[in-house]
């Protein structure tokens, strides 16, 4: 089996890596990596071991938000 290449956004300093990825209808699960709203959760877990592979970065090393689509938006300042 052959892995495409995920859509990425990513930031990566000294400090932290983050990275989001985009909707692919191509892959499973639309290439959805967030287990709290999936329809397969074996699918997801391919997904992010897929995205994990290409970043070179194990699943054992991510931090997974949940990200919440509100009408209203908030900022935090230091």
């Amino acid at each position: 089996m052959s892995i495409q290449k995920n859509k990425i956004i990513h930031i990566n300093n000294e400090h932290i890596f983050g990275a989001t990825t985009l909707k692919d209808i191509t892959l499973p699960e639309k290439n959805n990596t967030a287990l709290h709203v999936c329809i397969d959760p074996e699918a997801v877990m391919i997904n992010r071991k897929r995205l994990a592979e290409e970043l070179n970065m194990p699943l054992d090393h991510w931090a997974l938000p949940w990200q919440k689509h509100k009408q209203y938006g908030t900022r935090y300042f230091k």
